[in-house]
């Protein structure tokens, strides 16, 4: 029997590795913001760009992971569930789990890595643990103090609860753009109604424990960006089941400059959008990355040697990049006469934190990762 050839997107390496640079910058600025040093904070670009990247690698996550579903459905009339779960496993624990460690035993005891006392982690105990053992950092992220280089895997949880429910959705329906558009309509609609609750909870006499629930309620659901994965699911499936009439539109060389120039103009201005913000972006980066993954007449390619490989590293990468980050400002403030006033300090601290996050994953991606890599390539 002949093996199936794996399937390929072309430029998408590429994109994820950009929306991990945009994180990186992102978390440059907040971690000069928390240690009191100048940043560029005020500026809607580098407020934002962080959590819309976020959001970008929901929808690639989306479009990547339903596309393989259903490929799999229709080669073999059927969705792996056990399969699916083992190459989620052995691809994302170990360095999720590897973090922890990392953070929580080892900087939370170098004072190196404290910039600043507020931000100091003290050990919790069996409630904080419980919630990343478990996956369920987001939930750590609404409940508990900020843990210093531990923000930013909330995301990881998310992807990790909808790689939960996504291939029994796919295995036991048949209606698939109808379970996505109730999935997106469903999201926006909760987070409205949380939205407005949040911001009228004053105008009424209530307990303030009742208070802190619901802004906790609120600020959790708006971590759920399931509407953002659906709609990377509805692209995957136009593509799949090659859907001309919409391929055809957002093909077209007109729509790829519409599509590419309203999205680089909202991330240099900010969202300014109460309801619906991510599923706005996120179609705006569906109709992105289906073009550079099929369209032949793409006006951008982010299809090469070098950016594929950034791209492969790129679970590290994000993984990484706030132990760096902290790293780096720790040697830079040692420095007579410090300040990120100037643009050279920055320059180094940028340079710096890029070069070094990209070596430490090349190593972690050969050392580590690439032996468990091997295991997963099993259950393909």
């Amino acid at each position: 029997m002949e093996t199936p050839a794996k399937i390929y997107f072309p430029g998408l390496n590429g994109l994820r590795f950009v929306a991990a640079f945009l994180v990186v910058v992102n978390h440059i600025e907040v971690a000069k913001y928390h240690c009191g040093y100048s940043n560029y904070m005020q500026y809607p670009f580098f407020t934002s760009i962080g959590s819309l990247s976020v959001t970008l690698f929901f929808v690639l996550s989306g479009f990547l992971i339903t596309y393989l579903l259903l490929n799999e459905k229709e080669d073999t009339g059927n969705v792996d569930v056990r399969n699916f779960y083992m190459k989620r496993i052995l691809r994302i624990w170990p360095l999720y789990f590897l973090t922890i460690l990392v953070a929580l035993f080892i900087l939370n005891k170098i004072d190196f890595f404290h910039c600043n006392t507020s931000l100091e982690y003290i050990f919790r105990g069996f409630n904080l643990d419980i919630f990343l053992l478990i996956l369920l950092p987001n939930i750590a992220a609404i409940t508990l103090p900020t843990i210093p280089y531990l923000q930013h895997i909330w995301s990881i949880g998310i992807e990790e609860q909808f790689y939960l429910i996504w291939p029994w959705i796919i295995r036991h329906t048949k209606n698939y753009l109808k379970i996505f558009i109730a999935i997106i309509i469903s999201f926006v609609m909760i987070g409205a109604v949380l939205r407005f609750t949040v911001d009228h909870i004053f105008d009424i006499t209530i307990d303030p424990i009742i208070i802190k629930y619901i802004k906790n309620l609120h600020s959790c659901f708006s971590m759920y960006r399931f509407g953002a994965m659906a709609i990377g699911g509805i692209g995957a499936w136009l593509l799949f089941y090659k859907k001309e009439n919409f391929l055809k539109f957002i093909y077209k060389r007109e729509v790829q400059w519409a599509t590419v120039a309203v999205t680089a103009i909202l991330f240099i201005v900010g969202p300014n959008i109460i309801i619906a913000k991510h599923e706005l972006y996120s179609l705006l980066f569906c109709i992105i990355i289906i073009n550079l993954a099929s369209n032949p007449l793409k006006i951008i390619s982010l299809e090469n040697k070098t950016l594929n490989f950034l791209g492969e590293i790129s679970y590290g990468i994000y993984m990484y990049h706030p132990f760096v980050i902290g790293a780096c400002i720790g040697i830079l403030k040692q420095r007579d006469g410090f300040t990120f006033g100037n643009f050279l300090p920055n320059l180094m601290l940028y340079v710096m934190t890029l070069f070094i996050t990209i070596g430490i994953s090349i190593l972690s991606y050969y050392l580590f990762e690439h032996k468990i890599l091997k295991v997963k390539e099993r259950y393909t």
